[in-house]
């Protein structure tokens, strides 16, 4: 039995197997892979194209809603301003308390409308910097200029402050609204 074992040890145990018969049997070394350039190539082209899907299906899920192109009776932004305003004073979810909603939507809506009639991206900029932009516009008049203050003032107030104003400033409001649009008109 000890001839058996010193042959066993003579083997390096990394090199041989014994199965369950005590029959020695050499281990062949692991080859290693290689891979050829078409598979190379089959393989870059699987994963571009699996990143290429997850970046598409995540924009998918993204995307942003296309804006609305306004109909030919919509382009004229008197008619445009003046529609909306008389959808949210006439919205039953809207014109009562609390009026939040209200004076937000009448307040984007004077935001839009300025924007559409003179060059001041005013639902981009601050109450203040509408104010002196449209100040500074030769064309208007101190009456305009007031009840464009007034409109963006209360708003802010509104929007900003935890006020909550009462039914009768908010038929003001957006009688003003109105009127401002109105006299841009002219």
């Amino acid at each position: 039995m000890n001839g058996f074992k010193n042959s066993i040890d003579s083997f390096n145990t990394s090199q041989v197997k014994i199965d369950t018969l005590g029959t020695i049997k050499p281990i062949k070394p692991i080859q290693s892979f290689s891979f050829t350039s078409g598979e190379w190539l089959i393989g870059a082209f699987l994963i571009f194209s699996f990143v290429f899907l997850v970046r598409w299906i995540y924009q998918l899920i993204k995307r942003k809603p296309k804006k609305e192109k306004l109909s030919p009776v919509h382009s004229d932004p008197f008619f445009w301003a003046e529609s909306e305003i008389q959808k949210i004073i006439s919205n039953p979810q809207l014109n009562h308390a609390p009026y939040k909603g209200y004076f937000i939507g009448i307040s984007e809506t004077i935001r839009e409308f300025v924007h559409k009639i003179t060059p001041i991206d005013a639902p981009r900029n601050t109450s203040q910097t509408v104010l002196e932009a449209f100040q500074n516009l030769n064309k208007n008049d101190p009456s305009l200029e007031k009840m464009l203050h007034e409109l963006l003032r209360i708003a802010d107030r509104v929007k900003f402050t935890q006020s909550e104003p009462n039914q009768e400033l908010a038929r003001e409001y957006g009688k003003v609204a109105l009127d401002f649009i109105r006299k841009n008109r002219k």
